[in-house]
């Protein structure tokens, strides 16, 4: 059983929240392409399918540019943006 002690819960999510957000932030500033990817999981299936085909265009399992990496990288960030404020 759960149980919340003086919203303690809801803080701990909302600070987790918050470092996984800062977290994406930097990979996606860094082109960091197989930091946002490793894990990705979306609650909207669109933004999964966009996603998926961005990867065989722009990142190709790790063996694209930097250049490509890195616009899949800004790619998946704005995707995880819009998929966090539905």
């Amino acid at each position: 059983m759960l149980y919340l002690n003086n919203g303690s819960l809801f803080l701990t999510v909302l600070k987790l929240l918050t470092v996984q957000t800062a977290r994406r932030k930097k990979q996606a500033k860094d082109g960091d392409g197989y930091g946002l990817w490793k894990g990705a999981s979306f609650n909207n299936d669109r933004s999964s399918t966009l996603a998926s085909s961005a990867e065989e265009v722009f990142y190709k399992g790790g063996s694209a540019s930097k250049t490509d990496e890195r616009i899949f990288a800004e790619g998946l960030a704005v995707l995880y943006y819009l998929d966090s404020k539905k």
